[in-house]
């Protein structure tokens, strides 16, 4: 095994800095017909750096004559018109199922982006052929600067831009519980008005009113938070039952409760062994599916 390469001192070999480039110089050196290499040579760059930045040229010149001077130093990466439109019409349309109660997962969403994508890219100029390529002895061969679309790169939706996208936008992933989700807010706002409308109309009483609902009942859960002394470092830990009643109440208007109703799974629990069914305080019924 080869020994191991000793590591060096903390702060004696500084981070080399980033490099800012004067795009408009490189872009000028590359219209003017040098090579790559000499180019690179000149600015201190790779060429695959270069050819990103020859590939990009009409997007390039286009964002420094609209919005920087020609001195500016910024970096050489600019972003596709296409993907920031689709990804403002991906954040509208976020939005708008999240107010139809309709959830979302990051392959729904990485899926759509693709669509969208592929929607606002129709009519896009990228991967049209530049007249500035042609005739470039240097520019021979390679398939990055063809004028043939399909061999530029395409909009993956990979899960790297949908962390980014994420991140840019603001968005949470959370676990949807319960039944807000799926209620219908707006009937249930205008139905108390529609009910009292009813009642007068029909000129109910209110010992004729009556509302029911049921609910489960975890008769035999044990509470998930304890407490214990601060010797011990942890407590022991059990097997959550799952036993459960159904349980369903009725009352009127009145104030007057009729007699709950439980359903549970056997027919006679052995607690209610030589028991009067008729006589407890609830209708008890069973189901094996209770």
């Amino acid at each position: 095994m080869p020994p191991k390469r000793p590591a060096a001192p903390s702060g004696s070999t500084p981070k080399r800095a980033r490099r800012v480039l004067t795009l408009n110089e490189v872009l000028k050196q590359l219209d003017s017909g040098m090579s790559y290499a000499a180019v690179g040579r000149h600015f201190g760059l790779n060429e695959s750096s270069l050819r990103g930045i020859k590939r990009r040229a009409k997007d390039l010149k286009h964002a420094l004559a609209s919005s920087a001077p020609v001195t500016s130093k910024v970096t050489s990466h600019v972003r596709d018109d296409a993907l920031i439109k689709m990804e403002k019409a991906l954040n509208i349309w976020i939005e708008d199922l999240n107010r139809r109660r309709i959830p979302l997962d990051s392959k729904f969403i990485r899926q759509k982006a693709k669509e969208l994508y592929d929607k606002f890219s129709k009519g896009d100029d990228h991967g049209v052929g530049d007249g500035d390529d042609q005739g470039d002895g240097d520019n021979q061969g390679d398939g990055d600067n063809q004028g043939d679309g399909d061999n530029l790169k395409k909009f993956a939706a990979s899960k790297g831009w949908f962390e980014k996208f994420r991140h840019s936008y603001g968005l949470h992933n959370i676990k949807v519980t319960g039944e807000a989700a799926s209620a219908d807010t707006v009937a249930g706002e205008a139905y108390p008005a529609e009910f009292a409308n009813h009642i007068e109309q029909k000129g109910y009483r209110p010992e004729q009113v009556f509302n029911a609902d049921e609910s489960g009942l975890w008769w035999k859960k044990m509470p998930r938070r304890t407490y214990i002394s601060k010797e011990e470092k942890s407590a022991p830990g059990f097997k959550v039952a799952k036993d459960r009643v159904t349980v369903m109440l009725c009352g009127n208007a009145a104030g007057h409760m009729i007699k709950p109703m439980l359903l549970y799974t056997a027919a006679r629990p052995r607690a209610l062994k030589n028991k009067n069914m008729n006589l407890l305080p609830v209708f008890y019924r069973n189901n094996k599916k209770a």
